[in-house]
């Protein structure tokens, strides 16, 4: 019996520094480039038998593969903070930490790019399906974006005269919904928030018809983007004007990247307008319609899935928490 007791202690000891030891920690991501602009023809190698496919802007290339430039082609992407532009025909590849490529393709640029501007991983909202939207009243602005005005003006569209409206105004704190402002009575067709609204911070407003009768509403998600955060953005736009200089091309490509980090930025209005000026130009004509399609069908996906109970179930405690305040 006591042998038996001193083999399960010595193995529960053998044990506990496999139980206490951290898990392994998984390997950082190889790098990979955003494809920004393209301009000739510029394919993808793959496969063993070296198999091409046409590269387009916001084409991913990942360590190990390979690009082939035609004559005079020209390809422009962001790889590890840089703005890199290759110019000649050719082959690239993709190393671990840079790129090896022949004397016919030359790199033309090599520019660092402040951090709000470079494009990291897709993600923080989605196109929604095409949808009808009914009613007399609906959201203008802002809708499902990040903003950068921290008292903003709330917009919204009626039909069928003038009428009086309710309107909510929400936020996230710790995963759950909270209550900012409520008005009551309200005509025209906006408002400015009383208060200073908290940067960083996911809101949501909601516009509803004041009548007797089947209530009318609709409903959108914002985000007050920090002042700080946005600076290098910022000068990045004021410097656009000096690119003119070095070219109608190299413009072009700045204007693509500045409408990619609005949205990555997620301040997706503003990224619309960016689109429509490129597709204004004739500039990647398809590309630009494709993405003023999307973000003209947006949400913030990401930023909403944060939130811990379904909404309508929040706005009922709310609801009952105020009711329960009022009394004596």
């Amino acid at each position: 019996m006591l042998s038996s007791c001193t083999l399960i202690l010595a193995a529960l000891v053998a044990s506990a520094p496999a139980e206490l030891s951290p898990a392994p920690t998984p390997p950082p991501p190889e790098p990979s480039a955003l494809v920004i602009s393209v301009r000739g023809e510029v394919t993808r190698l793959s496969g063993a038998r070296g198999e091409r496919s046409v590269i387009e802007p916001l084409d991913m290339v990942t360590t190990g593969q390979g690009l082939r430039l035609g004559k005079n082609a020209r390809v422009d992407v962001v790889f590890k903070e840089r703005w890199i532009t290759f110019v000649g025909g050719g082959e690239l590849k993709l190393n671990k930490d840079r790129w090896g490529h022949p004397s016919g393709v030359r790199r033309t640029r090599n520019q660092e790019l402040p951090s709000s501007l470079i494009p990291g991983a897709r993600g923080g909202w989605s196109a929604l399906e095409e949808e009808t939207k009914s009613g007399s009243i609906a959201v203008d602005s802002p809708r499902e974006t990040a903003i950068r005005d921290r008292r903003p003006t709330l917009r919204w569209r009626g039909s069928g005269g003038e009428k009086t409206v309710r309107l909510d105004l929400l936020k996230v704190v710790n995963g759950r919904m909270e209550s900012v402002e409520t008005w009551r009575g309200v005509l025209g067709r906006e408002l400015r928030v009383h208060h200073a609204l908290e940067p960083e911070t996911l809101y949501q407003w909601r516009i509803a018809t004041e009548r007797a009768g089947v209530e009318e509403f609709d409903q959108a998600w914002f985000i007050v983007r920090e002042t700080e955060r946005l600076d290098q953005l910022d000068q990045w736009v004021r410097s656009l004007g000096e690119l003119r200089s070095e070219g109608a091309e190299d413009r072009h490509v700045a204007e693509t990247l500045l409408a990619v980090a609005l949205e990555r930025q997620l301040l997706l209005a503003e990224a619309k307008s960016s689109w429509q000026a490129l597709a204004s130009q004739g500039r990647i004509l398809d590309l630009a319609a494709k993405r003023v399609a999307s973000l003209e069908r947006r949400a913030l996906t990401e930023p909403r899935s944060r939130i811990l109970l379904p909404l309508p179930f929040q706005m009922r405690l709310s609801s009952e928490t105020t009711e329960e305040r009022g009394k004596p």
